[in-house]
């Protein structure tokens, strides 16, 4: 029988009294604080004095979930890494799994065909033994035919729940495809603010969709208004698309792009890039919200492993700057300026700039890669200049810059030779669009040597290719269309699914009005997805440049005095489509209207 606390005061009596009262009162606050340590009110002390180091006792309502990034586009053959996350998950026994779109490679108009993809993925998300919540990617519903089997197989395109208190949202960035910026889409975005609203005392609110609104210049006005609706509150919003990991901070938000589960992706052992196979682990502690990004069959990363800082840096690590543009009217193009290289890192590093792309055009000055080896803070400029032939001008060089980190050469964003100063490049803000109109099936294997075999009726006139009527209505397929004016974004985009809809094999018409006040020649640098032709009062622009999709060209504009018609028609082949459309204005006399008046 072990001696109780007064027999054993009793046995040292022969000791020093101020002894026995320092162990008697150390061994009762043992006693008391063993007692008292805090503890969670679903804990109770049993016999014994356990050793135990202080820390924080999780919250009754703590919870666990997964977010898994990208399966499809450029992974088909990756399943083995969908499976290892798959069982990694299961490992870590979350209450459930969420995804932020893109299952399926998707873009077909066969229900036998969908079928199979979905059998396909469903055959390895089974393995998972938490449930599994979709989000609706691009790949997932890239046409009507995909969204109508969509809500036949899956159920909802977005929806909410409340789960131990907090908000779960998943918006889908793809239900433009019916009518735009239609009733269609204004009925998910009136859901969206109305359960922000609805339940504005969540302890956390998680968003959930494909494309990161953020980020993406298309959903502009849409993330404003989610912003505003979310208000003060703390929020997480998770999204994929891009392939490549992101974390950033605004305000009350906390904003994660993932990057691919199984999809394409660079694969970069840098992990600040983002580049590699990953999904994220969230623990939900009371008012903490804690995420590891996970490496499948490997190692757990901080969630800002690849934190927006980090590529901001690298995009600002050089520029071309052009200050002297010579031989416009003339059959050789020469530009003229300076390489400018700077290290934004925060330790010394060596910079490039390479040229990616080099087209048609000739070095006239300089030698490439532009190299220097910089402190942090440290500029140094080098001249360049290229010349090219006029009609090859459309296919500008294309730069990237770089640093050398880690072993190898890091790339920051790429960018297309300057013909002016950014300052000098315009947006014409106002444009008439109309569309669509059905094209027969689009096969690009007859591209570029026979485009109108390649895209049937493209060069077929329409009302839209003669005049402009304000009034006027056209009917394609059933459907009436009509001219309605559209305003492009801050960077000079329009989003002919936000405007018009989506068509799979289908044209669209954006119109505008030019005015010079003297014959000149200009450049305008455009981008388009999936084809543009642009046409000049009446006559075609550089046709070479139809067939190049989604990369940045040039188009020499021969203004004359007065008011010039600019019409572009814009080929969609599939799913988004857009135009980003800037003019180079080196006088600053340019000015422009959504339609050309009479001169």
């Amino acid at each position: 029988m072990k001696p109780t606390t007064a027999l054993m005061a009793v046995r040292v009596h022969r000791y020093d009294s101020r002894l026995v009262f320092l162990i008697l009162c150390t061994m009762l606050s043992c006693v008391a604080w063993a007692d008292e340590r805090p503890r969670p009110p679903w804990m109770q002390w049993s016999a014994g004095h356990a050793p135990l180091i202080a820390g924080h006792w999780p919250q009754a309502e703590k919870f666990s979930f997964a977010v898994l990034g990208d399966k499809t586009s450029g992974g088909e053959g990756k399943w083995p890494i969908f499976d290892r996350a798959v069982h990694d998950i299961n490992q870590l026994a979350p209450d459930f799994v969420m995804t932020v779109g893109d299952q399926i490679p998707g873009h077909m108009h066969e229900r036998e065909l969908w079928n199979a993809e979905w059998e396909e993925y469903l055959s390895h998300a089974r393995s998972l033994r938490a449930p599994l919540f979709f989000t609706v990617g691009n790949h997932d519903i890239a046409n009507l035919d995909c969204y109508r089997w969509w809500q036949e197989d899956r159920g909802s395109t977005y929806y909410s729940f409340i789960y131990r208190g907090c908000l779960f949202l998943v918006i889908n960035t793809e239900e433009e495809r019916t009518d735009g910026r239609g009733p269609v889409w204004q009925k998910m975005m009136t859901f969206v603010e109305n359960e922000l609203v609805l339940h504005r005392d969540a302890r956390h609110t998680f968003l959930f969709m494909h494309k990161p609104m953020w980020d993406d210049a298309r959903y502009e006005l849409d993330w404003r208004r989610i912003t505003a609706a979310l208000g003060e509150r703390r929020y997480t919003a998770f999204a994929g698309h891009v392939h490549t990991l992101d974390h950033q901070r605004r305000g009350c938000g906390e904003l994660l792009t993932l990057g691919a589960t199984g999809a394409g992706t660079g694969e970069i052992p840098v992990k600040a890039m983002g580049e590699f196979h990953h999904f994220a682990s969230v623990v939900v502690d009371g008012d903490t919200t804690h995420i590891s990004i996970v490496e499948p069959g490997g190692a757990i990363w901080p969630r800002d492993v690849a934190p927006r800082s980090f590529k901001e840096a690298l995009n600002g690590l050089g520029r071309m700057e052009i200050d002297q543009v010579t031989g416009l009217g003339d059959q050789t193009l020469r530009c003229a300026g300076e390489v400018v290289l700077r290290n934004t890192l925060e330790d010394t590093a060596q910079v490039a700039m390479r040229l990616r792309r080099l087209g048609q055009w000739k070095i006239a000055v300089g030698d490439t890669p532009f190299v220097a080896t910089l402190a942090p803070g440290q500029e140094r400029r080098m001249p360049c200049a290229f010349t090219v032939c006029k009609q090859d001008s459309y296919d500008p060089v294309w730069t990237a810059v770089e640093a050398w980190r880690q072993g190898m050469w890091l790339s920051g964003r790429g960018a297309p030779l300057p013909l002016y100063r950014e300052s000098q490049m315009v947006v014409i803000e106002n444009w008439m669009l109309i569309g669509p109109w059905q094209l027969g099936r689009i096969n690009r294997r007859h591209l570029p040597h026979d485009p109108g075999r390649a895209i049937p009726g493209v060069f077929d006139l329409r009302g839209p290719d003669r005049t402009f009527d304000a009034n006027a209505v056209y009917r394609d397929g059933g459907r009436e269309l009509r001219w309605k004016p559209a305003r492009c974004n801050s960077e000079g985009l329009i989003s002919f699914n936000a405007e018009i809809g989506t068509l799979d094999d289908a044209m669209g018409y954006a119109l505008c009005g030019v005015y010079s006040p003297v014959d000149q020649l200009v450049y305008a640098r455009y981008q388009a997805d999936n084809f543009a032709y642009i046409v000049l009062n009446g006559k075609p622009i550089l046709d070479a440049a139809l067939w190049r999709s989604g990369v940045t060209g040039y188009a020499p504009l021969a203004l004359k005095t007065g008011w010039n018609r600019l019409l572009v028609k814009l080929i969609n082949d599939p799913a988004d489509w857009y135009l980003q459309f800037h003019i180079g204005d080196p006088l600053g006399n340019l000015r422009f209207a959504p339609h050309p008046p009479q001169n």
